[in-house]
């Protein structure tokens, strides 16, 4: 070694780290050859090290002021079982995917949500803007799951339909259909309002009633005449 080399740490620390103590999951199990590193004085800075096995098995010369400081604790499975213990608490069903495509069963769940309880959706009048709504068991944190649960897999080529077309979103209400049932179970959905029929995204009856009122006030007559 050059003349310009220093030892670094062992003023600091005169004693030395003992096999057998423990660092996090790291184990000492002896000395180690030193390491250098540059100074910005441009002197070599001797660092001592150990040696020392991971929980996992793995062994690696470490700096001793690593393991003093805590700096590290593991050759590095330590972080990533704790990224995997993340995730699965996260995954609750593993039907959404991060970067992909979520399953048929979810984007079912959440179209069924939408167009129940938000008004700029498409087909909102024809849901929740006639008062159907999504039952309490199938909506919160835990909704999705419960979901599953019920209805299960969607078969391939079917779709969520409800028996009653004028009934809500709930367990005994539901089921998977193919197209040709719905279409014969479809008919006209019932107004919630005045009990017609809709014809598109309006009620029949409700439509008259408007058009009437609005030739009587034309006229100057009131509606009870």
């Amino acid at each position: 070694m050059t003349d310009n080399a220093t030892m670094s740490g062992m003023a600091r620390y005169k004693q030395a780290l003992a096999s057998g103590e423990r660092y996090g999951r790291y184990v000492v199990l002896g000395e180690a050859p030193p390491t250098t590193k540059t100074l910005t004085t441009g002197k070599i800075a001797l660092i001592p090290c150990v040696l020392a096995r991971c929980d996992c098995g793995t062994e690696r010369s470490v700096p001793e002021t690593w393991l003093r400081c805590g700096y590290t604790q593991s050759c590095g499975c330590g972080q990533r079982d704790a990224v995997r213990a993340s995730g699965e608490a996260r995954a609750t069903h593993g039907h959404t995917r991060k970067g992909s495509r979520t399953t048929p069963e979810n984007r079912t769940w959440l179209a069924m949500r939408r167009r129940c309880v938000d008004p700029t959706v498409h087909n909102y009048s024809r849901y929740g803007g006639r008062g159907i709504t999504v039952c309490d068991r199938w909506l919160g944190k835990d909704g999705f799951v419960r979901f599953l649960a019920d209805m299960g897999p969607r078969p391939e080529g079917r779709t969520l339909d409800r028996a009653d077309p004028d009934g809500n979103y709930e367990p005994s209400n539901c089921r998977w259909s193919t197209p040709a049932e719905q279409a014969a179970n479809k008919g006209a959905p019932i107004c919630r309002t005045c009990k017609g029929r809709y014809q598109g995204v309006r009620c029949r009856r409700c439509e008259r009633k408007k058009r009437t009122a609005a030739r009587l006030a034309e006229a100057g007559l009131g509606a009870s005449t």
